[in-house]
């Protein structure tokens, strides 16, 4: 069965997934490393006057990973299952 068909709503989602009831950036960088400029995007979107959460999936790029962790104020995920409630 395809998750995205049955993804749950936003509220129950934010809750599964610990995020705030607020403005969520998801930004997903595919499966092949795709990203240039990633860590400027992240700080751009951390700067912007709404204040998103910030959420940022590498994948198995785990360098990536870690260098996005050590800004602070963004989750980033590594390769996760959850897409379809990330997405809701």
């Amino acid at each position: 069965q395809d998750a995205c068909l049955r993804a749950p709503s936003q509220r129950a989602a934010r809750a599964a997934l610990g995020l705030e009831p607020r403005l969520t950036c998801l930004v997903s960088l595919g499966g092949e490393g795709v990203g240039l400029a990633t860590e400027e995007t992240v700080r751009t979107l951390r700067k912007h006057p709404l204040r998103p959460q910030v959420v940022v999936a590498t994948g198995r790029n785990r360098a990536l990973r870690a260098c996005l962790g050590r800004l602070g104020g963004v989750r980033a995920l590594g390769f996760t299952d959850r897409m379809a409630d990330y997405l809701a």
